[in-house]
C-alpha cells in the first residue's frame, strides 16, 4: 500500500507549478485537487523601470530571490532594452534552486547561489561573505516582497529595488473544492506562500474554519501566517516540495499510530 493511499490533498499553487507538487503526491497514492490561490503577472512599464533597465552597467550585482523575479525581469528587459544581454561586469546572486534553474535556462551561471532556509539568512550571507562596501546592487522583486534585505544591506552597499511582478488574488475559485474545504472532506491543504492562505479568505470565511483547517506549509513565512491566524499547529511545515512530502507522510504515519 502506498504511504498516501486515498488521502485527499488540496494544493493552492499556481497552475504552471501545480504538477511539481501533484505528481510526487500522486505517486505516493494521494488524490490531489489544485485550486490556485494566487495569480502572478508582470508589472506595467514605468519611467523608473525604463531608466534602470537602460542603465544596468551602473550596478555590480543583481540579486534574484525567486524564479518569478528572473522570468519577469528578463521579460521587462527584453521589452525595454530590446535585448536580454547583461553587462559583463554584472554579477548575479540567486536564492534557491528555482531561481538558479531559471537563470540556467537562459545560459546564465550565478556567481553566488544560496540554499538558505530564509531570505533573511540569504541576505546575511551576502552581507557577510559576498558583497563589498559601496557596491551597487539591483533587487528585482515582487510587489509583496518584504524588505528583509534592508537591515543587512543599508550600511554596506547602495541598493535599488524594482518590482518586476505582482501577486494578486484570483478572481474565481472552484466551488466544489471550496465546499469540500468547508465540509472538511479532505486530509490536508497545502499553502505555498502567505498570499495563498490570505487569498482563501476572499472565498471562505476563515474566521469560522481556521481552527479546523488541516494545513501544510512551505517556508517559514507561510507557517508564520498560519500560526498568526490560529491555524492548528502540528502540521507539516517545510522549505521545499521534497521535504514537505516527507513531512506529510510522517504526519499521517504519526496520526495513524496514535
Amino acid at each position: 500500500m502506498k504511504p498516501l493511499e486515498g488521502k485527499i490533498i488540496i494544493s493552492t499553487r499556481l497552475p504552471e507549478h501545480a504538477t511539481s507538487i501533484a505528481a510526487p503526491l500522486e505517486e505516493k497514492g494521494a488524490v490531489v485537487y489544485n485550486m490556485p490561490m494566487i495569480s502572478i503577472t508582470g508589472m506595467q512599464i514605468s519611467s523608473q523601470l525604463v531608466n534602470i533597465l537602460n542603465s544596468l552597467d551602473a550596478f555590480n550585482w543583481i540579486i534574484f530571490t525567486s524564479q518569478h523575479g528572473v522570468i519577469y525581469f528578463f521579460q521587462l528587459l527584453e521589452t525595454i532594452a530590446k535585448s536580454t544581454n547583461l553587462p559583463k561586469k554584472l554579477k548575479i546572486a540567486a536564492y534557491g534552486r528555482k531561481a538558479e534553474e531559471a537563470l540556467n535556462k537562459r545560459n546564465m551561471s550565478p556567481t553566488y547561489v544560496s540554499e538558505a532556509n530564509t531570505s533573511s539568512i540569504f541576505f546575511k550571507e551576502l552581507a557577510d561573505k559576498v558583497l563589498q562596501p559601496n557596491e551597487h546592487v539591483l533587487l528585482p522583486l515582487g510587489n509583496l516582497a518584504k524588505n528583509t534585505y534592508n537591515q543587512y544591506l543599508k550600511n554596506l552597499v547602495f541598493y535599488q529595488r524594482i518590482n518586476v511582478y505582482q501577486n494578486s488574488c484570483p478572481t474565481t475559485a472552484d466551488n466544489e473544492i471550496l465546499k469540500r474545504i468547508q465540509e472538511g472532506r479532505y486530509d490536508i491543504i497545502i499553502f505555498t506562500s502567505p498570499s495563498t492562505f490570505y487569498n482563501l479568505g476572499n472565498f471562505l470565511d476563515l474566521d469560522t474554519i481556521n481552527n479546523k483547517l488541516k494545513a501544510a506549509s512551505i517556508g517559514p513565512g507561510t507557517t508564520a501566517a498560519l500560526e498568526e491566524n490560529d491555524v492548528r499547529p502540528g502540521r507539516a511545515s517545510s522549505s521545499s516540495v521534497e521535504a514537505l512530502i516527507k513531512d506529510i507522510i510522517q504526519y499521517f504515519n504519526s496520526n495513524n499510530n496514535t
